[in-house]
């Protein structure tokens, strides 16, 4: 990590040396030297990180290195601060300050002598301590490899490794018909597999048939009740985070009235993955009614008396640590996912597979980190490195051997994969913002012209492959949302702590109760609602702003006009103000507006020449009135909208839409011939009472480009009609939760090129006639059918 940490600080002296020669003033020998210095001490941290947990001496040392790099970092950032806010003065302000600019130039000129006799002695010491010796200088990583992996294409996470017997035993307790809720746990130590077998579990096709709606919710250590709630709601409406703002608004009762709702009728099942205590499921209890007959909650623990507490006459069930075939062979899944184990490194294999115990999460790190190593010396380095490590305890176990795999990673990834402490324990992490917060903190290395959020890509993709971060969501190939496994974040967040990389505040299970001076880094994570300061205006390079929950309302933006994303904020008179002057924003999302901010709203967007996706939400009861104005918003590709809106012609929205989400629209009117004739639409989707009317006409020749179209709660709609020559490049339909809605269109029979049909929360009768012989000849020609 210290090697990250000395990297970055070079490549800004370096900056400081070649861009900013005019701000030396006479220190620019004293800088060049300083970076040398770094450079020439940088060799020798390549293989200190893996000698640091040995040998006290290297620890000491690298410690050194990391702070004496920190503050050369604070006093590039204090310069380069100073000399700017001088030459922002006039003229008359800059003479008059002469001599206030030769002080901290002096101040500074001392610091930097103080921090080039301390990189001295640390340069001395190794020698005189014989700390590391020259010829000890290894690789990290063999670059190759690394470039080898990178080709490697994403293999989704379901090459689960026996686990049949524990499958049907846990399926057979949650299709048991009981007459009232029942609460099915699986429990065990971090590590054992309770989440992987879970999630089998979930996703098996006899579950999916089994309940009318099936839901996953994290719940973690440091949940948030509000938080939980919400993205519940989120699930149940088929919306995304960025356009869940009208729930912000709803009190915790609220919340849990709607979920309790929402399933009385159903049969349902929900996961709440990583319950630790009694408390957690005390409070998510009242959303969860009896619901149709042999309804289930199903929960994943690291305590016993969590599942007891639950439902006391219910057995939790433990997983059991795999055999020794099955630890072989979730071993070769992950080291060799296209071959088998050559013949001369199995009996190495299978004696450090061995030493993992059993342990799911052990031997799929194991296999991980030994992906990257192809020859029998590599794999002698890392079986004595596992001899030295290994003790009895299971839980160190697993440690160990997260240490060995993330000292095994190139110094940028180090930096990467600590960031993951950053966020919430067991938090959905979605790749484009993480891959947004890399490239802006300075992790990520450029490689001959590709760019930053490139390299970024490639660097999520080797934490992947080296089974560091799971993937929860792909897209055309693409990483949408990753996740950390939890005993992989708690690695995280003492690694983070040790390297003063960062510090949480805030909440339960925090490394800290306050801010340490020494950490470069704070993540406040609280359950309580810890105001922003009204700064942000002052970050006139910001390009991306996004705001949870009441954040942002008051707070002054209109400086910034390189604002190239803006999501989640409420309404208010800086929104009001501020709006026309962010030229470059692309990516718009206002809520709580009421029907006179509409008109307000309107009139600034069309203004916006570059906004490309329009997202907003209407407070309680109002009303989106003339909504034609935004037909003149000719570069608007999204838009999506929650609020009652009225549609009478064509016009109203812009010819170059490819996407429109419509929510609790409460049309009564059909909107199918207005919305057909749209050009460009690739992808409409209808969600909760967007249209309350009884019937559904898609007409011919309407519809010219769809391709996706989602139908999720709409409550009255009984009867939808496709004309023949309707919807031409149809390729994706779902129907969510419309619950009077008869049949399938007779029409789906003419789109030949409709290529999956996803049934969900639908009548078992529904489901029935879709399955069946009698409605066979309208879906026949569908290759890819689900039904939940």
């Amino acid at each position: 990590m210290a090697e990250s940490v000395v990297a970055f600080v070079v490549e800004r002296l370096a900056y400081l040396l070649l861009q900013k020669t005019s701000y030396l003033h006479g220190m620019r020998d004293q800088v060049e030297e300083m970076k040398n210095e770094l450079k020439w001490i940088q060799c020798f941290l390549k293989d200190a990180d893996s000698k640091q947990e040995k040998d006290e001496r290297v620890r000491l040392w690298v410690s050194e290195i990391r702070e004496v790099a920190y503050d050369v970092d604070d006093v590039i950032d204090t310069y380069i601060l100073k000399i700017e806010f001088q030459n922002r003065k006039g003229f008359v302000k800059r003479a008059t300050s002469v001599l206030n600019k030769w002080k901290d130039l002096r101040t500074i000129g001392k610091e930097i002598t103080s921090i080039q006799t301390r990189l001295h002695n640390i340069s001395n010491n190794r020698e005189k301590y014989s700390i590391i010796k020259t010829g000890e200088v290894i690789s990290s990583a063999n670059e190759s490899t690394r470039r080898w992996r990178r080709l490697l294409p994403h293999m989704k996470e379901d090459s689960i490794v026996a686990l049949e017997e524990d499958t049907a035993q846990v399926m057979a307790q949650l299709m048991n018909e009981d007459t009232k809720l029942r609460v099915i746990s699986i429990i065990g130590m971090g590590g054992i597999g309770k989440t992987t077998l879970a999630f089998k579990v979930y996703n098996h096709h006899g579950i999916k048939s089994w309940f009318d709606c099936c839901f996953w919710i994290y719940v973690s250590k440091e949940y948030n009740l509000t938080d939980i709630l919400r993205t519940i709601l989120v699930e149940f409406n088929g919306i995304n985070v960025d356009e869940m703002g009208i729930f912000n608004q709803w009190s915790e009762e609220q919340l849990l009235r709607e979920i309790y709702v929402f399933l009385e009728s159903k049969h349902y099942l929900v996961v709440l993955d990583d319950i630790w205590s009694t408390e957690a499921w005390d409070v998510l209890k009242p959303a969860f009614p009896n619901g149709e007959k042999g309804s289930k909650v199903m929960l994943t623990s690291r305590n016993v008396k969590v599942a007891l507490h639950a439902d006391s006459q219910t057995k939790p069930y433990e997983p059991q640590c795999l055999t020794e075939g099955e630890s072989w062979a979730l071993f070769c899944q992950k080291a060799f996912p296209n071959t088998n184990c050559p013949s001369n490194l199995v009996e190495l294999g299978t004696e450090m597979v061995k030493r993992c115990g059993g342990l799911p999460l052990a031997i799929v790190v194991l296999g991980g980190l030994l992906l990257t190593k192809k020859t029998w010396d590599e794999w002698v380095e890392v079986h004595h490195n596992i001899s030295w490590h290994l003790h009895k305890g299971d839980e160190d176990r697993i440690s160990k051997i997260l240490a060995l795999s993330y000292n095994d990673l190139p110094h940028h990834l180090k930096s990467c994969f600590l960031y993951f402490s950053h966020f919430p324990d067991d938090s959905n992490i979605r790749a484009k913002k993480l891959i947004r917060l890399w490239v802006a903190e300075g992790f990520i290395p450029q490689e001959r012209e590709e760019a930053m959020e490139a390299a970024a890509e490639n660097c999520l993709k080797e934490l992947i492959a080296r089974c560091m971060v799971q993937v929860i969501e792909m897209s055309f190939g693409t990483v949408k949302t990753c996740h950390v496994h939890d005993v992989w974040r708690d690695f995280a967040v003492a690694k983070s702590k040790e390297e003063r990389f960062l510090e949480i505040l805030g909440g339960t299970g925090s490394i800290n109760d306050a801010p340490s001076a020494k950490s470069r880094r704070h993540a406040i994570h609280s359950d309580y609602e810890i105001k922003l300061p009204d700064v942000i205006w002052k970050m006139k390079e910001l390009r991306h702003l996004l705001f949870d929950i009441n954040y942002g309302k008051g707070l002054r933006i209109d400086t910034l006009k390189n604002l190239q994303t803006l999501l989640s904020i409420r309404y208010g008179s800086s929104i009001e103000q501020g709006l026309i002057n962010l030229t470059n924003v692309r990516k718009l999302g206002i809520y709580d507006l009421s029907t006179q901010q509409t008109n307000t709203i309107f009139k600034s967007v069309v203004k916006l020449k570059f906004l490309r996706s329009l997202s907003l939400s209407l407070s309680s009861e109002e009303i989106f009135q003339d909504l034609s104005q935004l037909s003149c918003c000719h570069r608007l590709l999204k838009l999506y909208l929650w609020g009652r809106i009225e549609v009478h012609h064509p016009d109203v929205f812009p010819p170059t839409l490819i996407k429109l989400t419509l929510h609790a629209s409460q049309l009564e009117q059909d909107p199918m011939e207005t919305l057909g004739k749209l050009p460009n639409l690739v992808s409409l989707k209808l969600q909760r009472n967007a249209y309350k009317g009884k019937g559904m006409v898609c007409t011919a020749k309407g519809f010219p480009r769809l391709q996706t179209f989602r139908l999720l709660g709409l409550y009255e709609l009984e009867e939808w009609t496709v004309v023949e020559g309707a919807m031409p490049t149809f390729i994706h339909l779902e129907i969510w939760d419309c619950k009077n809605l008869e049949t399938l269109p007779d029409g789906l029979r003419f789109i030949t090129s409709l290529q999956k049909l996803v049934i969900g929360l639908m009548p078992k009768e529904f489901k029935d006639r879709v399955q069946g012989e009698e409605e066979l000849y309208k879906v026949r020609h569908i290759p890819s059918i689900t039904c939940y």
